[in-house]
């Protein structure tokens, strides 16, 4: 969002200086700092991967009718080109968080 030229509030539920602007949601506090989803991406394993500016174009479906399952996506990269990732276990597609002007 900074680079759509909203101002970063670091805490954006403290001061309310910058009501037009973009920052961090905590949400969680534990033994007194507070935590956010971006906690458990910073140290995630190596069994997941974030991919952004990226568009799923399909999702890989095996099996067949009631045993039928995700099994992968096709993917658009930010450059045009496209691959297949398989998932091993599950996959998880999340869109529209956030919206560039």
């Amino acid at each position: 969002m900074q680079d759509h030229g909203l101002g970063l509030q670091e805490d954006m539920f403290t001061t309310g200086d910058n009501p037009h602007g973009c920052g961090h949601a905590p949400r969680t506090v534990y033994k007194g700092d507070r935590t956010t989803a971006a906690n458990y991406f910073f140290h995630k394993g190596p069994n997941l991967s974030i991919k952004t500016d990226t568009i799923v174009d399909k999702i890989i479906l095996e099996g067949e009718e009631s045993d039928l399952r995700a099994a992968g996506v096709k993917i658009v990269e930010k450059d045009g080109s496209t691959r297949e990732i398989k998932a091993r276990k599950e996959i998880i597609i999340s869109g529209g968080a956030y919206v560039g002007v």
